[in-house]
């Protein structure tokens, strides 16, 4: 009896010990909710009113963490501090060159193991010269042991998110992060990053602006559904009469006028001709996509976002009031700078 009590005991210590250690791995016990977000601003504050050229532009880009294909993890080899840096570097021109206001990014790495422990966020509001900056951290671990194999390419610690990068003064950040997939293991979601919907107030001159960036679920489709009429939420919440409302960012999901629905060449088994995701989101009252489904039936490949090397699918969102003006809206051919090409948009700013 006495064996069987210390027999016991060593498999209670062990148990003990591994689920610490995966714990602290993945650091801590986290849960889903609304967060409240840090604002910085970076470099010279200048005091800026409404845009002078009469026009705003915003662009979404998904960034991959300046990694560029392969960021995901299949295939994955890791990269040196040098080739970071110089994709960085040419994110910061496109954005920079595309003379874009305001700007949503999304995997974007604060202080990660896998992108040399760089503050990315930071470097591009250098480089671009958007000097109000708004985080939205969603995958903060301490180790990520992925890929699985071999040992050396793990992810290791992971600090990321969005962010917002903005020309005008950013007031307030609140970050929804969304809950996991149920269909994952409990393990898997301990170390699995949170998808999220960003909301973001700036002032541009005497109006008052809410933006909402968004990174939606990839994998898991019934999640990916609940996470868009959560965002539908979200905007039908705040006072459009007050607020200038604008969203977007990569939703994970095709157009509703997508021909192609399924078997794409970089993903056989993707499919979305049940996903109801963005016939949720394009129901939201009030609003429109900058890409009309006119131009983009009679183009699709001129708007295919995913993936960068051969593009085959859009991915990627801008949402604008339905009387505001699309002066310019299309995708910036970038390369495999990222695994996603940018969206741009450039609105009238003086409408009614």
């Amino acid at each position: 009896m006495h064996m069987d009590r210390q027999k016991i005991l060593i498999i209670v210590i062990q148990v003990v010990v591994v689920l610490s250690f995966l714990i602290v791995s993945a650091g801590g016990i986290q849960f889903s909710g609304v967060k409240n977000g840090d604002v910085y601003v970076w470099g010279r504050e200048i005091q800026q009113g409404p845009p002078q050229n009469g026009k705003l532009t915003v662009l979404t880009w998904n960034i991959s963490y300046a990694y560029g294909i392969g960021s995901s993890g299949r295939g994955y080899i890791p990269h040196s501090p040098k080739e970071f840096q110089e994709r960085l570097a040419r994110i910061g021109r496109v954005i920079r060159d595309s003379n874009a206001d305001i700007v949503f990014l999304q995997e974007v790495d604060f202080n990660s193991h896998r992108s040399h422990h760089v503050n990315q966020l930071k470097e591009l509001s250098q480089m671009t010269g958007l000097n109000f900056v708004a985080p939205a951290v969603s995958w903060q671990a301490n180790y990520i042991p992925y890929p699985l194999w071999p040992i050396p390419h793990h992810f290791g610690k992971v600090y990321s998110g969005g962010a917002v990068l903005s020309r005008y003064p950013i007031l307030n950040n609140q970050v929804v992060l969304h809950p996991k997939p149920a269909s994952n293991s409990w393990l898997r979601n301990m170390f699995y990053l949170f998808r999220y919907s960003q909301q973001v107030q700036i002032q541009i001159g005497s109006k008052n602006v809410i933006v909402l960036n968004n990174h939606l679920e990839s994998y898991d489709k019934k999640n990916r559904i609940f996470q868009g009429a959560e965002l539908a939420r979200l905007v039908e919440l705040i006072d459009s009469s007050h607020y200038l409302i604008i969203f977007g960012g990569d939703m994970n999901t095709i157009p509703l006028e997508a021909s192609v629905r399924r078997g794409f060449a970089d993903d056989e088994k993707g499919n979305f001709s049940d996903d109801t995701t963005m016939e949720i989101i394009c129901d939201i009252h009030g609003f429109k996509e900058v890409v009309s489904p006119q131009s983009y039936l009679r183009n699709e490949p001129a708007y295919f976002t995913y993936p960068s090397d051969a593009p085959n699918r859009r991915l990627d969102y801008i949402f604008v009031p339905d009387n505001m003006k699309i002066v310019e809206a299309g995708v910036l051919k970038t390369g495999i700078t990222s695994d996603h090409l940018p969206i741009k948009a450039v609105l009238e700013w003086n409408y009614n």
